[in-house]
């Protein structure tokens, strides 16, 4: 069971810590995670043993039902109570059950507005320019303004203090109860320090009567706050940035739909008449006209059309699809009139799939990032002892005065960054996880970025992986006397053959409709299925059966002579009656850009397997198409082997202790070894088992994904390091500039936005990577 609350006041990373570190502290959460763009927070609770209700019939139920809501109330207070108690405001959206896809923020960036943008942009940065005008005017750098000025400046900065910096002493004041330091309480402390002693000035300066100069510095706490406002609003207008693709592909699900009032046929009776899209239910009929977005799962029961299911897959061009194909929700009908009968509708959606995994991969963590935390937590506290030292320090060693040394003070903790390192890793992992959704790549949580990033080796299961789907092969017709009848015409093969195979799930059966996509079935009465056998109605009077060569003998079918030796590897044949009507056979072909992407793979420094359970001379064959080299090929290799094959290969690297191996597969019987490797990897169409024990999923038919999330998360690590680097950089260099008074605290506030977005635009660049740059791996 999970809870969600929205959660407010959250500014940077280290709000999010804490947040985090306060919802895992309330009894019974089994993990938090936080997502800091999306201003929210998923708490899953552990599993616990329901008590037994006692009543009546359906009063059981509704007890039950009444005492579930209990519980959920009681809990999400519980959170609200303990986010409130941290130093942030929540309140729970609603609970939902493992599965159902989290609502994602259409417009985070109106909560981050909501709190930067009135007092920043009517307040901070208007105070900020006129205080500067002022300052010029009244010659006040020089030492020549009057109480005049002070009492102006004061006057304009009071406002910005108690407005603009609300949230950080808020935030400061609640975080300081738990006995914690963040990035707020430096900007506390920096800002009211030059504003106070500014007072202090303006004070004894207009008590004493003087009348010489006036040194104050209102216009440093003034431009701290807003110079720091100004960044974390710039931050929220970035991080909103990664998300935008995928607000508009939710924007993009229309809200209502065509319905047709009945589910027998297609159509049903009566005309489609538009309905809320919650109101659907599965097995309902839809209407999808041409230039509609499709709002829910489904297969398409009468019309043709081509299908742009660019935005999940990233593939551009429209796929032509007809009865017995699956469609899916946020896909886009460029032409033609389908029908749609409703398979999936809400949290059973693709589209909820790919939102649940972005989700999870924004607001989870590294491995990387936690390391990172570790050190932000003392980070500040050193901060504040070189400030007290610089104070100090200049106070009695120098001859400046003690209000410049409280400048120079002020100076060390505005200009020190935590945020700056707190977000160089998850800025570039949001970032990370957006653009792989946008090309159809769904990584299950951010470690999984991460370990995709250090991946050496590639071991390829061949079958449905580096083959593609069945296709048909050949149809061939039996040999009949010259001017005998055919047992059925040509023509009408592909006709025949749609109708019995549309209604059944059998791969082969697929293959059939999936290789007469406009012919026009003709009616069958009686239809059924005999599991593992075939299919079989009544066609025009006669008996019709599609299924195995063994299913059709034992049905009293004679197969002719010519056909005998071409029964075995599992063909399919059609009887008309007691005859064979055509015999057919399938293959799964290499798919075409396998070859080219393992070139790829292998000039990038990475070295591909292949393992198969078929014999050594298929195995060999499919190999040499693709290009994979003899001696790395696993032949013969049962189905419960894959995860020890696995395990083998990561024991015994080339040149270091282990190798780290990343496996792709498809099947219910690769989910061990996906399990067991580095990094699993299903391609589109795997199996449920496989897809649960996978690392990475791939919404694209490409094979070219691969190396293209490889080459993503080698760029995201990449980004990573040099945020970190370029954090702990400015920190090393800035702190010692600002204790020896070579940076004044204005310019230290400005650096320290500007850090901030530094880190942000590098992490954004990711947003842009494309299908086709080459970005050299990062391994460490």
């Amino acid at each position: 069971m999970e809870t969600i609350l929205d959660v407010e006041g959250m500014t940077c990373s280290g709000c999010a810590r804490n947040v985090r570190e306060a919802l895992a502290g309330v009894e019974g959460v089994e993990l938090a995670e936080v997502d800091l763009e999306g201003k929210n927070a998923v708490v899953t609770w552990a599993e616990q043993p329901e008590a037994p209700v006692v009543g009546r019939g359906g009063e059981i139920e509704g007890r039950a039902k009444a005492r579930r809501k209990a519980e959920e109330r009681e809990r999400a207070a519980l959170l609200v109570r303990a986010v409130k108690q941290a130093g942030y405001g929540a309140k729970p959206r609603r609970e939902r059950e493992p599965g159902e896809p989290g609502r994602v923020d259409l417009e985070p960036a109106e909560r981050t507005g909501s709190l930067w943008s009135a007092p920043l942009f009517f307040l901070g940065i208007p105070v900020t320019v006129t205080l500067m005008v002022a300052e010029w005017g009244f010659d006040a750098n020089n030492g020549n303004a009057g109480g005049g000025y002070g009492w102006l400046a004061f006057a304009l900065a009071l406002p910005v203090q108690i407005g603009l910096g609300f949230p950080f002493y808020r935030n400061a004041w609640r975080q300081l109860f738990r006995n914690r330091l963040t990035m707020d309480t430096l900007v506390s402390l920096g800002s009211t320090a030059a504003f106070g002693l500014s007072l202090y000035e303006l004070v004894g300066f207009v008590a004493g009567g003087s009348t010489g100069h006036l040194h104050v510095s209102f216009l440093e706490s003034s431009s701290i706050l807003t110079l720091v406002g100004a960044g974390h609003w710039l931050e929220g207008r970035l991080a909103t940035r990664s998300g935008a693709a995928l607000r508009a592909l939710l924007r993009s699900v229309p809200q209502s739909v065509l319905r047709f009032p009945g589910r027998g046929g297609a159509g049903g009776p009566g005309e489609a008449v538009e309905v809320p899209l919650a109101s659907l239910a599965k097995g309902d009929l839809v209407l999808v006209k041409p230039g509609d977005r499709i709002p829910i799962d489904g297969e398409i029961v009468e019309g043709y059309g081509a299908i742009d299911e660019s935005l999940l897959t990233g593939e551009s061009l429209p796929a032509e699809k007809g009865p017995g194909f699956p469609v899916r929700a946020g896909t886009f009908n460029t032409d033609g009139r389908l029908v749609v009968r409703v398979d999936g509708l809400g949290s059973e959606t693709a589209l909820a799939g790919i939102v649940r995994a972005v989700e999870r991969a924004q607001s989870s963590r590294a491995e990387i990032e936690r390391l990172v935390d570790r050190v932000s937590r003392y980070f500040v506290l050193v901060v504040i002892t070189l400030a007290i030292l610089t104070f100090f320090g200049w106070g009695f060693l120098s001859a400046i005065g003690w209000e410049a040394s409280l400048l120079r003070a002020v100076a060390v903790l505005v200009v020190a960054c935590p945020c700056a390192m707190g977000l160089a890793t998850p800025a570039a992992l949001m970032a990370a996880a957006n653009a792989a959704s946008r090309r159809g790549i769904l990584f299950r949580d951010a470690s999984a970025i991460e370990k995709t990033g250090k991946i050496d080796t590639v071991l390829f299961d061949k079958t449905g992986t580096l083959t593609g789907e069945l296709t048909v092969k050949a149809v061939e017709f039996p040999p009949r006397a010259k001017g005998e009848a055919p047992v059925l015409p040509p023509s009408l093969f592909p006709s025949l053959v749609r109708a019995l195979a549309a209604p059944s799930h059998h791969p082969l059966c697929r293959a059939l409709v999936h290789h007469y996509p406009k012919a026009a079935p003709l009616a069958v009465e009686g239809w059924r299925e005999e599991r593992g056998a075939g299919v079989v109605g009544r066609c025009e009077g006669r008996t019709a059966r599609l299924g195995s060569p063994a299913w059709l003998i034992a049905s009293g079918v004679v197969f002719p002579d010519a056909f005998l030796p071409r029964l075995g590897g599992g063909p399919l044949a059609l009887a008309i009656g007691e005859e064979v009507a055509a015999l057919i056979t399938f293959v799964k072909p290499v798919r075409r850009e396998a070859a080219a992407v393992i070139r790829g793979l292998e000039k990038d420094g990475y070295a591909v397997y292949m393992v198969t359970g078929d014999e050594e001379s298929p195995a060999l064959a499919v190999a040499q198409e693709v290009g994979i080299k003899g001696t790395r090929v696993y032949f013969g290799i049962r189905p419960e082997e894959k995860a020890d094959l696995v395990v083998r290969m990561r024991a015994v690297g080339e040149g270091r202790k282990e190798k780290r191996v990343a496996f792709v597969g498809d099947g219910i019987n690769d989910g061990p070894a996906l399990a067991a490797a580095d990094l699993g990897i299903a391609v589109l169409g795997a199996s449920d088992v496989a897809r649960e024990a996978s690392d990475m999923v791939l919404l694209t038919r490409d094979l070219e994904a691969v190396p293209e999330a490889l080459r993503l998360s080698a760029a995201t690590l990449r980004v990573i390091r040099e945020n970190l680097f370029w954090a702990f950089f400015y920190n090393a260099a800035m702190v010692p500039l600002a204790m020896i008074g070579m940076v004044p605290a204005v310019a230290c506030a400005l650096a320290m936005g500007l850090s901030d977005l530094c880190v942000m635009g590098n992490a954004m660049r990711l947003l842009r990577y494309g299908r086709k740059v080459r970005v050299k791996e990062v391994r460490s």
